[in-house]
């Protein structure tokens, strides 16, 4: 019980004022490098990594997280990705939208229509997508989200003792921020700390269900992937 507190604690130190992850890039993130203005983070950062460690089922980890996290990076989305399925599928299992405050709800995605970071998940390695990139990913994100772009992606795997539990997928659609190495940095120490908030439950990411279904419905996944292939291979020929 007593690593809770110095678990928060590690986790604000990766994200605190003056920390890499604070980027002036953009008009979002301009005031990270401002120290009394980027304290105003703090409360709500540790408040929901706290909440994160106190979850009792994937379902609350992987909401606390996507918001923690999304607050903790100053990204516009963030998204809790689960881990590849023996189906040849994964889901975004939520999401929180840091500039409209609301929770996200998720979408599942076969996997050889994210391939670069279904990937990247397989290996357990930490991913930064550029926008620019033509990466079938971020066409199939920018779809399935109805996005007009999805913008840089960053990702990071959940690892706990070696075992992939999911990942953290963050987004920049609008402010089009570029993630650098040490933002990646930032979020992998991230991930490390929802890892064990993950492992706390005894469960994994794997079982995690979506609001008001019992099941995954396989159906309603495989349709929605040959509308995506189908989607994709127009745009190719556009």
């Amino acid at each position: 019980q007593h690593r809770v507190p110095m678990l928060v604690i590690a986790a604000v130190r990766s994200i605190a004022p003056g920390a890499p992850a604070a980027e002036p890039d953009t008009p979002l993130h301009r005031n990270a490098q401002d120290k009394p203005s980027a304290f105003r983070f703090l409360p709500s950062v540790i408040t929901g990594l706290a909440k994160v460690m106190q979850a009792r089922t994937p379902d609350e980890v992987a909401a606390a997280a996507a918001e923690s996290v999304a607050r903790s990076m100053r990204a516009e989305m963030c998204y809790i990705l689960t881990p590849p399925d023996p189906s040849g599928y994964l889901s975004l299992a939520c999401g929180y939208d840091l500039i409209s405050q609301r929770s996200l709800n998720g979408e599942a995605l076969a996997v050889d229509q994210v391939p670069v970071i279904a990937n990247a998940l397989h290996q357990s390695k930490a991913l930064i997508l550029p926008g620019q990139s033509h990466a079938p990913d971020l066409t199939t994100l920018q779809r399935a989200l109805n996005l007009q772009t999805t913008g840089s992606v960053l990702m990071a795997p959940l690892l706990s003792q070696g075992a992939l539990q999911g990942g953290l997928l963050l987004l920049s659609p609008f402010a089009q921020r570029k993630w650098s190495g040490e933002s990646q940095k930032a979020l992998e120490h991230l991930a490390r700390f929802i890892a064990v908030g993950v492992s706390n439950t005894g469960e994994s990411m794997a079982d995690f269900k979506h609001s008001g279904d019992a099941d995954v419905d396989h159906t309603k996944i495989s349709t929605r992937a040959t509308q995506l292939r189908e989607q994709s291979r127009l745009l190719a020929n556009e």
